[in-house]
């Protein structure tokens, strides 16, 4: 039998894996002590871009290597194209957001 995933199940099931994939109390913790320590005080998700970058299995393998300035480039591109520059920085060339990059290659994070 096919399920339907309408507008209500679908709020039921975001529910399910909200509850189901919250953190236990104890690594909820420390999960919170490391974005304390790792993101500023003023951070607001709102204004930031995250920049997941796997280089151990893609780099040169199944696509070009970039490097970290190109990525930035991207993301700036990403900011206007959808309107965020206008949204939270009037259209403006110095507009700041925050980029939160991750990576398993350290190469990349250097």
């Amino acid at each position: 039998k096919k399920t339907d995933f309408s507008k209500d199940s679908s709020d039921y099931i975001v529910a399910f894996m909200l509850f189901f994939l919250r953190p236990a109390l104890d690594k909820g913790n420390q999960l919170k002590s490391f974005t304390d320590f790792d993101l500023p005080p003023d951070f607001d998700s709102a204004r930031s871009f995250g920049a997941p970058i796997r280089g151990s299995d893609k780099c040169n393998q199944e696509s070009e290597c970039l490097q970290f300035p190109s990525y930035m480039r991207l993301l700036k591109s990403k900011w206007y194209e959808e309107g965020f520059a206008d949204k939270y920085g009037q259209g403006s060339n110095n507009v700041t957001f925050d980029v939160l990059v991750t990576s398993e290659t350290k190469d990349i994070m250097e």
